[in-house]
């Protein structure tokens, strides 16, 4: 095992449920901890556990995927979604939020602009501090209230493609459509903050990516990815974290090594069938949680099931934590743990995950 001394950021998922949203969170296990109604039973960890969140409980948005999450310090930041402009008279141009503290206090509505404008595509906080939100539109916003932007409209919008966060560095935010490039495949886009302008980086990627991390001095992308992005439609699909190279534009031959597709680090291998393809699915996210080593890193993705009692809908979450390593020419992970937990009865999505508290 490896890691970095002192506690790891929580991870903290967000999960559709029939009457609501679900919140739990993935800590570290501690000497001093005593269970109580709100862990989860049946977590499979030798280092973490699962916890209901209750104070979340009020979350009660219906239209699934139309809210970004981030979260700063103890705050989560849920960007955009269902509901009425506000205040009334707020600017059609500024997009909506929530806040919670977790350290106390209910839900409080910020941002000035409508919460009705879905922000379907990821959020994430820049090196810069502030958030970076995509969907329907684009908008990079300090989490203090002291700076709002809407960002010009990428080239693929006139094609009526949606937008995807990939990551953001110093320079440059990366965004994927899924469609929207040669004979279907992916369209990887990226907005200079200088120039103000989005240059089309690829049009002939394709799979489905997660928001990514960027490492190694603004050179690197990490994404886990549902297959290899540089492979063709009805291809074997090999779950992954890959790496694309910034600096050339181009994404690495190999992903990441020592991360097993064993269905308990990473998905299995999938086969589609040659005559009609049915990709599979599940939704991935990938995230930095360590506090001191910005290269310990976590993944996560759902399984979807029946409970075994009442035979409805239930999610399993899994994730793994590892430190990436650098050789000459590609990257491997060093395990710090995995683990897995079947959530609560009814619930079918994880829609929302970050890392932080």
């Amino acid at each position: 095992m490896a890691g970095d001394s002192g506690k790891d950021k929580a991870i903290v998922v967000r999960v559709v449920g029939l009457d609501g949203n679900y919140w739990y969170v993935i800590e570290e296990k501690s000497a001093i901890d005593v269970d109580d109604d709100n862990t989860m039973i049946g977590c499979e960890s030798d280092h973490d556990r699962v916890r209901r969140l209750c104070k979340v409980s009020e979350d009660q948005e219906p239209s699934l995927g139309s809210s970004s999450l981030v979260i700063i310090n103890s705050t989560i930041y849920l960007i955009g979604g269902h509901g009425e402009r506000y205040p009334p008279e707020s600017d059609d141009e500024r997009v909506g939020y929530r806040r919670l503290d977790l350290g106390g206090g209910g839900w409080r509505l910020g941002g000035g602009g409508k919460l009705m404008n879905y922000q379907y595509g990821g959020a994430a906080v820049g090196p810069d501090g502030n958030i970076y939100t995509v969907g329907y539109n684009i908008y990079r916003f300090s989490p203090h209230g002291t700076f709002h932007e809407e960002l010009v409209s990428p080239p693929s919008r006139r094609f009526g493609e949606e937008p995807r966060l990939l990551g953001v560095t110093s320079k440059t935010l990366f965004i994927y459509t899924l469609a929207g490039g040669v004979d279907g495949a992916n369209m990887m886009l990226g907005f200079d903050f200088e120039s103000r302008r989005w240059d089309i980086l690829s049009d002939c990627y394709r799979g489905e990516w997660s928001a990514g991390v960027v490492l190694y001095d603004d050179r690197y992308l990490f994404s886990f990815c549902h297959q290899d992005p540089t492979l063709g439609l009805g291809e074997v699909d090999v779950p992954g974290i890959y790496v694309f190279d910034i600096e050339r534009c181009q994404w690495l031959p190999k992903p990441v090594e020592g991360l097993p597709t064993d269905g308990k680090v990473l998905p299995f291998i999938f086969r589609p069938d040659p005559v009609v393809y049915m990709p599979s699915y599940y939704a991935s996210f990938l995230f930095q949680i360590g506090n001191q080593d910005p290269h310990k890193l976590a993944l996560l993705w759902d399984v979807h099931g029946a409970h075994p009692e009442s035979d409805g809908h239930q999610v399993t979450i899994v994730w793994a934590k590892f430190v990436l390593n650098r050789t000459t020419d590609h990257f491997c992970a060093t395990s710090v743990s995995s683990g897995s937990c079947p959530l609560d009865d009814d619930t079918f999505e994880a829609i929302n995950c970050a890392a932080g508290m």
